[in-house]
């Protein structure tokens, strides 16, 4: 992907997130916030089309997702459950 699609693509999602956060509640539990990153996390990682950016069946990936992307052990796995879902629905 060429750097100017890439940030393009950046801050669509981060527009998304953005208006999509503004209007949860602010008791919203946890698990349900949680939820919520998860599908905003794999919707940036997985493209319109389909394509995933990254192999959620890799173990690398939940790996990286920690280490580079600073998510949490459950969040990782909640992201990667979510981008297998994407996937398969477009």
């Amino acid at each position: 992907m060429v750097d100017n699609e890439r940030l393009e693509r950046l801050e669509r999602w981060a527009d998304k997130v953005v208006e999509e956060s503004a209007i949860l509640p602010e008791d919203l539990p946890e698990s349900e916030l949680r939820e919520r990153q998860a599908i905003w996390y794999a919707d940036f990682y997985v493209g319109e089309d389909g394509r995933l950016i990254a192999d959620p069946n890799n173990p690398a990936t939940r790996e990286w997702l920690i280490d580079q992307e600073g998510m949490s052990p459950d969040l990782a796995d909640d992201v990667l459950a979510k981008m297998k879902e994407l996937a398969a629905a477009r």
